[in-house]
C-alpha cells in the first residue's frame, strides 16, 4: 500500500511536476528542480531491472516508475515522422534528439509520485553500449550534474553474453521476427554480444570525464551469493543509511528461453571461443586492476566448450572405457539429429563389453535429468532402456 501511495499521482499531493525537472513543493511553497543523483549504467543482463525496483524500498530513494528513461542518449538526427525534437536534456548536448516523447515528456514521467526523497536515479543499461551509442554521452551526463554517481554491474562474461543472446530471441519473438539463429553464429554476425561484455572499455568513457570515485563497479554474483551485503554497498555508496531490510522477492527479467535449449547449445564453438578469449582477457585485467580484485569467474574451455558427439566408423576398435566415455558424451551432449541416435544404438550394439558395467551405466544414463528437457531426449531414452533390458536378461 505504501507503494502504492508513494507512485500515485493522485495522491502523491506534496509535490507536483511543473516542467522540464522542475516540481513546486506544496509544504514548502517552492520550486524544486531535480536532477539525477546516480544512474546505473549497465551492464545488460546484469540484474539491472531487479535491483532498480528494490532500491525503491529504501525511504530515501527515488528510482523512476519506468526504468530505461534513456535522457542522455544521442539518437540519429533524422527525425521520422510524428516525433518531436528538441535539446537533449537539461539542454545538456546541442544535438536534437528522436523519441516517441519528448524531454519534457518523458522526465514528467520518471518524476511521476516523488515526495522530495533525498536521492533519485535511474537504471540504464544502454549506456554502456559503446561503439553503438555516442561517444560523448559520459560528458552529457557530466553537464548535467558533473557530482553524478555511476553504478556499474558486472558479470561473468560468457554467461552474461549468453544471457544476452537469449534477450535477443525475446526480444525477436516481441517485435515478430522468429528466425532463430544459433548461439556461435550470433556471435560471429553480432558484434555487440562481445562489445557489451568488454567491461573495462564501456567504462574507459566515463573514466576519461568522471572521477574514479564516483564509479562504483560491483559484482553481480555477490548479488546473487550475499544479496543484503550487496545493496546495502549500493546505499553506502550513495551516503544514505542502509535502514532497509530489502525484499528480495521483487526479481524481474528471468529468461524462461534457457529452458528449451539443451546445455550444448549454449557453449561456444573452439573457434568463437578461442575468439572471445583473445578479445576477453586483456580487457579483464584491466579491469581487475581498476577494481583491484581479481573475480574467479569460470572461463574455461572445458566449462564453454561444446564438446561433439563423434561415433567411430569402426565401433569394434573401441575397448569398454571408450565405449563408457562415448556414453557418458551422449548423456550430456546428444544432438537432435536421429542419424546420431541411430549411430550410437548400432554402435552399441556391435560392440561386446561387460554387460554388468554396461548396465550400471545406462542406469546412470536413464535417471539423469536431461531425458526431461527436449524430445529427441524421449527417443534415446527408449533406446536406452531396450538396450537396457537387453544386457540385464
Amino acid at each position: 500500500m505504501n507503494q502504492f501511495i508513494k507512485r500515485s499521482p493522485i495522491l502523491s499531493s506534496s509535490y507536483c511536476y511543473i516542467y522540464n525537472g522542475l516540481c513546486f513543493n506544496f509544504k514548502e511553497l517552492k520550486l524544486v528542480k531535480r536532477n539525477f543523483d546516480f544512474l546505473i549504467i549497465g551492464a545488460q543482463k546484469t540484474a539491472t531491472s531487479s535491483i532498480h525496483h528494490i532500491l525503491r524500498q529504501h525511504p530515501d530513494i527515488f528510482t523512476t516508475l519506468q526504468k530505461e528513461t534513456n535522457l542522455f542518449l544521442e539518437d540519429s538526427p533524422k527525425v521520422g515522422a510524428g516525433r518531436e525534437t528538441e535539446p537533449d536534456f537539461y539542454n545538456a548536448s546541442s544535438r536534437t534528439k528522436r523519441r516517441n516523447l519528448n524531454n519534457n515528456q518523458i522526465l514528467k514521467l520518471a518524476l511521476d509520485g516523488y515526495q522530495g526523497e533525498k536521492v533519485f536515479g535511474d537504471s540504464c543499461p544502454y549506456y554502456t553500449h559503446a561503439p553503438f551509442i555516442d561517444t560523448d554521452l559520459p560528458k552529457n551526463i557530466y553537464r548535467v550534474n558533473p557530482n553524478m554517481k555511476l553504478i556499474y554491474f558486472v558479470r561473468n562474461p560468457l554467461d552474461r553474453l549468453v544471457s544476452n543472446y537469449l534477450h535477443d530471441l525475446s526480444m525477436d519473438e516481441y517485435f515478430g521476427r522468429r528466425q532463430m539463429v544459433d548461439l556461435n553464429t550470433k556471435v560471429k554476425t553480432k558484434p555487440h554480444l562481445l562489445y557489451f561484455s568488454q567491461y573495462y572499455y564501456q567504462l574507459s568513457h566515463y573514466l576519461k570525464v568522471f572521477p574514479r570515485k564516483q564509479i562504483k563497479v560491483m559484482v553481480y554474483e555477490d548479488f546473487k551469493d550475499h544479496p543484503q551485503q550487496f545493496l546495502n554497498e549500493i546505499i553506502k555508496f550513495l551516503k544514505l543509511k542502509p535502514s532497509v531490510k530489502f525484499d528480495l522477492s521483487d526479481y524481474r527479467n528471468r529468461s524462461y528461453y534457457r529452458d528449451f535449449f539443451q546445455k550444448n547449445d549454449l557453449k561456444f564453438q573452439s573457434d568463437v571461443f578461442d575468439y572471445l578469449m583473445k578479445n576477453l582477457k586483456p580487457d579483464l585485467e584491466k579491469l581487475f586492476q581498476l577494481i583491484g580484485r581479481k573475480i574467479e569467474w569460470d572461463l574455461t574451455a572445458e566449462t564453454w566448450c561444446q564438446q561433439n558427439l563423434t561415433i567411430p566408423q569402426n565401433p569394434a576398435q573401441l575397448n569398454k572405457k571408450q565405449l563408457l566415455q562415448e556414453l557418458q558424451k551422449a548423456s550430456e551432449r546428444l544432438s537432435q539429429q536421429d542419424k546420431l541416435i541411430n549411430s550410437l544404438n548400432k554402435t552399441l550394439y556391435n560392440v561386446k563389453v561387460n554387460k554388468a558395467d554396461l548396465a550400471e551405466e545406462l542406469q546412470k544414463l536413464k535417471d539423469s535429468k536431461y531425458f526431461k528437457l527436449w524430445p529427441v531426449y524421449l527417443k534415446l531414452k527408449k533406446v536406452f532402456h531396450q538396450l537396457l533390458n537387453r544386457f540385464q536378461n
